[in-house]
């Protein structure tokens, strides 16, 4: 395996061993899941983010990105605070010069935009489709009434609007 860019980014916060620590690696070429996998335990943060760049990467011109998320056991869908570490890195130490990131992910295209607050992320909006709740469910969630509820078609996230 060749050499990879590591960089260890406090997310949420402008001081250092304050925030969110993420990890970003920057890979040049691709590697198998199982070495992404290992990088992500040998760092032991909660997130480490692979960023692939395109072969012929242009700073002047290419915004769109691969990017994928493991935690220290298991390959995670979307990680939002790696996310920003990740655009720190492309905006602010390799000095792309696009105020918009495009990140192709798992969940989706994600959006990390530069602007004069710092980074922000448009999320990929996932499909729901409604869900009836059984009453051990509400049971176990201390749920009387609720209006309706529904459940993310990829994400698989549950959402209870509750009366009160």
């Amino acid at each position: 395996m060749k050499a990879i860019q590591v960089y260890q980014v406090d997310a949420f916060t402008n001081e250092c061993f304050k925030g969110n620590p993420a990890c970003v690696c920057i890979l040049k070429e691709e590697i198998e899941d199982k070495y992404m996998q290992l990088i992500a335990k040998e760092m032991n943060l909660s997130e480490t983010a692979f960023l692939r760049m395109p072969e012929d990467w242009d700073i002047n011109k290419t915004n769109i990105f691969s990017l994928r998320w493991f935690t220290p056991e298991c390959e995670v869908d979307l990680c939002g605070h790696a996310t920003i570490a990740t655009s720190e890195i492309l905006f602010n130490v390799m000095g792309i010069k696009n105020d918009k990131i495009i990140y192709e992910t798992k969940s989706g295209r994600l959006i990390a935009n530069k602007n004069s607050d710092g980074i922000s992320l448009d999320f990929p909006i996932d499909e729901y489709l409604s869900a009836d709740l059984s009453n051990d469910v509400l049971e176990a969630m201390g749920i009387e009434n609720y209006e309706d509820a529904v459940i993310g078609k990829n994400t698989k996230k549950l959402v209870i609007r509750v009366k009160t």
